[in-house]
């Protein structure tokens, strides 16, 4: 069962990729001074939006730079409470705040750089779902701020409906066909 796992994770995760990969370069082609451009005080433009994503999932998956790798911890039944509520709240038009000040955007970075960043964490992530042992993969070796710990198919999952959550919100501010 461990290897049949360890397939569907790498196949979402090579989805995930080709999606953010798409993502990216079409942000790449919005006009700089656009991706800046807060829609109004106290909201985040474009680049921050993209900023965040990339800072969440960099949070979320900090455990992969530990070079003994990640360890599991104990999943509760309150933790696969609180990750059902999140990702219900991630599916609703509800403004919630980001649960960890290593989430929020400075607004400093360039998409270049940003991409760079998050290409290098994706990369590890794909490297730990082929190179861990497949009885390690049920491990919960991820920690959110709210959900607590969470398995590899927990944080491609958040990870899914975080993003696109945020997508549909860059489409609102650049008007869907940009």
């Amino acid at each position: 069962m461990g290897e049949v796992k360890r397939a569907r994770l790498l196949e979402k995760h090579a989805r995930l990729e080709r999606e953010r990969r798409a993502f990216l370069d079409r942000v790449a082609s919005v006009a700089p001074d656009r991706l800046r451009a807060a829609p109004a005080p106290h909201r985040w433009s474009v680049l921050q939006i993209v900023e965040h994503l990339a800072l969440a999932e960099e949070s979320v998956l900090a455990s992969l730079r530990d070079e003994a790798g990640p360890r599991g911890r104990t999943r509760r039944l309150r933790h696969r409470l609180a990750s059902l509520l999140v990702r219900a709240l991630l599916r609703s038009p509800i403004r919630v705040p980001a649960p960890s000040r290593d989430m929020l955007p400075t607004g400093e970075d360039s998409l270049p750089a940003i991409r760079v960043r998050w290409d290098d964490l994706m990369g590890r992530l794909g490297s730990y779902l082929r190179d861990a042992e497949a009885g390690r993969l049920g491990e919960a070796p991820f920690r959110h701020p709210v959900t607590g710990p969470l398995d590899a198919a927990g944080a491609l999952a958040l990870t899914e409906v975080h993003r696109r959550r945020h997508v549909l919100q860059i489409d609102r501010l650049l008007g869907g066909d940009w």
